[in-house]
């Protein structure tokens, strides 16, 4: 699958002479294909605001299981895809900031107390400390 930029909108071609691994049937072979833009244009729908799509996307080729093909799994194939492309024209999403608990908040003494085999010891510690009420 290709991504090459557009003025504008997004638009899903399928090559002419698409190179197909496995026999899928011509309907199986539709399904496929729609669930795999149906993938890609949800993930580029739900890109960062400020942001808008312009992309037209190409399908070169696809590989058919016999048994473990199924539309959901190229809907996320799509979803995939477009993700990667999203992550080399942009670069990674910007990191939410980590929320610190107010001093005061117990809630933050025992988080850090769930360690297996030092419950007891942890939480003793930490009122000793005068760190917990």
């Amino acid at each position: 699958m290709d991504f090459e930029p557009r003025q504008e909108g997004v638009t899903f071609e399928v090559a002419a002479p698409l190179e197909t691994r496995g026999d899928p049937g011509a309907q199986e072979l539709s399904a496929y294909c729609r669930a795999l833009e149906a993938g890609v244009r949800e993930k580029l729908a739900g890109q960062r605001a400020g942001t808008s799509a312009a992309v037209a996307v190409v399908l070169r080729g696809i590989r058919v299981h016999p048994t473990d093909s199924h539309p959901r799994a190229f809907h996320m194939a799509g979803c995939l895809a477009a993700g990667k492309a999203l992550l080399v024209a942009y670069g990674p999403p910007p990191r939410s900031q980590r929320r610190r608990a107010p001093a005061g908040d117990t809630r933050r003494c025992y988080l850090g107390c769930l360690g297996p085999g030092a419950r007891g010891r942890a939480s003793c510690v930490l009122r000793l400390a005068g760190l917990c009420p």
